[in-house]
């Protein structure tokens, strides 16, 4: 089975609080039974982002 998450941090989220959203939860996810975690495709990044890393993760 293959479940796909996709984070939208709140748009009111300061850029760096966005951006911590789904490492952290990326990093619960990864403490469950599961066999991978892995990023999703790429999405345009917003103009006030800092990195080029996509918000949407596949688990």
């Amino acid at each position: 089975m293959e479940v796909l998450l996709v984070v939208a941090p709140d748009p009111q989220l300061d850029p760096e609080a966005a951006e911590r959203v789904p490492r952290l939860l990326k990093a619960e996810v990864a403490d469950l039974d599961i066999e991978s975690i892995r990023p999703g495709p790429s999405t345009p990044v917003p103009d006030a982002a800092k990195g080029t890393d996509a918000v949407t993760e596949a688990v």
